[in-house]
């Protein structure tokens, strides 16, 4: 290598230097503790097996079956096994699934009642269209954001959000009277 190459590379080598010798360290360290070469001799005779030890398991039986195990064998009472019965055998009652009832229920008749109350400020507009007086109603005078401005007119009239942005818009219907201040406010200006 040149000398200016290993002059570049020096920086690099002195900074893994730490972690290098760490690494080799630790690798020493953990070879000579488990170097198979100092392990123990495998023994050369045979190895006995290991001898079982016996595991006591108590005899817990309700009194009735420690009554019948006392008995010998010839003498305890035999239990016919139980046979399942044949689809034949079985007998199912015709029944509605659980929850529905046999008969049919009819919901209670609805009575007309009044019709909700609309608040007087929001009454449905008919399709009728906005109107000049409806736009200065909203603006009285004062500038207004055009989120506000709709929120009025909305109040006002009861219009939908899209025909009171249609309406401020700018080449919409009303823009010849609306004029937007420095702060991009809306102005009504009177005719």
């Amino acid at each position: 290598m040149k000398p200016k190459e290993l002059a570049l590379l020096a920086p690099a080598i002195v900074a893994f230097a730490p972690a290098i010798a760490v690494g080799a360290f630790v690798g020493l360290a953990l070879f000579a503790l488990f170097d198979p070469s100092q392990s123990d001799p495998e023994p050369t005779g045979p190895v006995p097996p290991p001898t079982p030890v016996p595991i006591p398991t108590p005899q817990v039986l309700p009194a009735p079956a420690r009554a019948v195990a006392a008995l010998p064998s010839e003498e305890r009472p035999t239990v016919p096994p139980r046979s399942a019965p044949t689809v034949a055998e079985t007998k199912v009652a015709p029944t509605a699934p659980r929850g529905i009832s046999p008969l049919p229920i009819t919901p209670p008749a609805r009575t007309p009642g009044p019709a909700p109350a609309v608040p007087a400020a929001r009454k449905p507009r008919a399709g009728k269209r906005l109107t000049a007086a409806d736009i200065s109603g909203a603006f009285a005078g004062i500038p207004l954001t055009r989120s506000a401005a709709v929120a009025r007119i909305r109040n006002l009239t009861g219009c939908g959000q899209t025909a009171a942005y249609t309406a401020l818009a700018q080449g919409g219907p009303f823009s010849d009277r609306l004029h937007e201040d420095d702060e991009g406010r809306l102005c009504w200006k009177a005719a």
